[in-house]
């Protein structure tokens, strides 16, 4: 027997899921209490609501993140691409190198 830390009821090990990190290999709370927090948590229609709450502010956030580190941004992008034409022109059938003649 075991309780269930959500709901408080006691009930039979079997009830419980598997969890190995665990002293006695099971969950804290029940079966039924997992179920309960998994959906709730899921639910698709709560989730948008959330990300509909919070997308203005996200957007200001992630618009002063982007204004103070405009120069990192540059950077890393410029980085990137030195790197993809480097390596374009390198593997590239088109590259000099592929249309000089042989010397056989």
């Amino acid at each position: 027997m075991k309780t269930c830390s959500r709901c408080g009821e006691t009930k039979e090990v079997i009830l419980f899921p598997r969890k190995k990190e665990n002293k006695d290999g099971r969950h804290s709370h029940c079966k039924t209490c997992r179920a309960q927090y998994n959906k709730a948590r899921y639910d698709p229609k709560k989730r948008s609501e959330l990300y509909q709450t919070n997308l203005d502010e996200e957007r200001k956030n992630r618009r002063e993140y982007y204004q103070q580190n405009k120069i990192n941004y540059y950077a890393n992008n410029y980085r990137d691409w030195e790197t993809d034409r480097k390596s374009t022109r390198l593997n590239s059938s088109h590259s000099r190198a592929s249309r000089m003649p042989s010397s056989a």
